[in-house]
């Protein structure tokens, strides 16, 4: 009489999830992805839905993962069915049904298909603006940047960088003495103000440019206020996290600061010419920048490269780094104090002489 009553629970169960299946959706009802929903591929049977301007994607895996690949270019919920019978032949139709109802309510929930239903609109994030999203032309750059062999590029990239930082580095002195000594002109402001959104632009373009050379899309940019008043570029490439290549991430957190650092040695090579005094305010407020990136102290990107390589905890807040992680990680806080230590010192002593020169002209007047 048990068997007799549990078939008759599941025969109407099976029923019930056919209906519910039917009613929701025709067969024929064609299926795709919401065009701002892109796919990646970290591993070969692992698929990551990802939505724009959004943090939450889903995870897929096994025959799942091949249902969101035909959903991405179209599909109907027949060619669906037929593809879990063709994964699962020994499952019966009313289970093939029970699967693809979970797996297209799943979907639904995260806002990512579109079955003809208005889609829910996407929630703002306050202080922050939208901006276009440069995936488009980051993944354009990284498919032209991968036909260049391995190698080459990276010697190319490491020569750069070198001669970069020499460039910097021996431009010091001059920008000590204009610091000391030179005056403001009326062309300095307009350089200033072009090229600061212009040296943003290329940071975050570094790291959605290395994102998308992984194979990992971009969700979004904008712009967010720190303190509600001091703006902020930003591009979202927090997908990067669910690779699992430690080294994919901290890679992806340090090309701005390189971009930072190929920028400054283009602007000390500028002042070695006649457009010196032009650029200086400009390359001091790079300089400031670059250093700004590099703090272990908040979260920079430098602090997002030292952590790629650390273990969060069961509750997935705190971070567990590894001994040799964190005698690492003091060395460096250490040394980047040591240099924020000796540039106060600077900046003190330019400013007390800037004041000294001031109140001697006064005094002479």
């Amino acid at each position: 009489m048990a068997t007799v009553k549990h078939r008759y629970f599941v025969w109407c169960w099976q029923i019930h999830c056919r209906w519910k299946l039917t009613k929701m959706l025709p067969v024929s009802t064609p299926l795709r992805l919401y065009d701002d929903v892109k796919l990646a591929s970290p591993q070969g049977d692992v698929a990551l839905l990802l939505r724009e301007n959004s943090n939450a994607p889903l995870k897929l895996s096994g025959v799942s993962a091949r249902l969101a690949q035909q959903l991405l270019v179209g599909t109907s919920l027949a060619a669906l069915q037929d593809e879990l019978a063709k994964h699962y032949p020994q499952a019966t139709p009313e289970q093939c049904q029970q699967a693809l109802h979970a797996f297209l309510q799943r979907l639904r929930q995260a806002n990512m298909i579109d079955d003809g239903a208005e889609r829910p609109a996407v929630t703002k994030v306050a202080g922050r603006i939208p901006l276009p999203n440069p995936d488009a032309a980051a993944r354009r750059i990284a498919s032209l940047l991968q036909l260049v062999p391995h190698w080459l590029g990276r010697s190319l990239l490491w020569a750069a960088a070198l001669l970069a930082l020499w460039q910097a580095a021996a431009s010091l002195p001059a920008l000590n003495i204009w610091l000391m000594q030179g005056e403001w002109q009326g062309s300095q402001l307009p350089v200033m103000l072009l090229g600061m959104p212009l040296w943003l632009l290329l940071h975050e373009m570094g790291h959605a440019v290395a994102c998308r050379f992984y194979g990992c899309p971009v969700l979004g940019a904008g712009l967010q206020f720190r303190g509600w008043w001091l703006p902020s570029a930003f591009v979202n490439t927090s997908a990067i996290a669910l690779y699992p290549q430690r080294k994919v991430q901290a890679t992806v957190a340090l090309a701005g600061p390189l971009v930072d650092l190929l920028c400054l040695g283009a602007l000390a090579f500028l002042c070695a010419t006649a457009v010196a005094a032009t650029v200086r305010p400009l390359q001091m407020l790079v300089l400031i920048g670059f250093l700004f990136n590099l703090t272990p102290f908040r979260l920079s990107d430098m602090t997002r490269a030292f952590q790629a390589f650390a273990q969060r905890d069961a509750s997935g807040k705190n971070l567990n780094w590894s001994a040799a992680g964190r005698s690492l990680f003091r060395s460096y806080c250490l040394l980047y104090g040591m240099v924020m230590a000796g540039l106060m010192v600077w900046v003190s002593m330019i400013s007390w002489q800037r004041i000294a020169g001031w109140l001697a002209a006064g005094a002479e007047v």
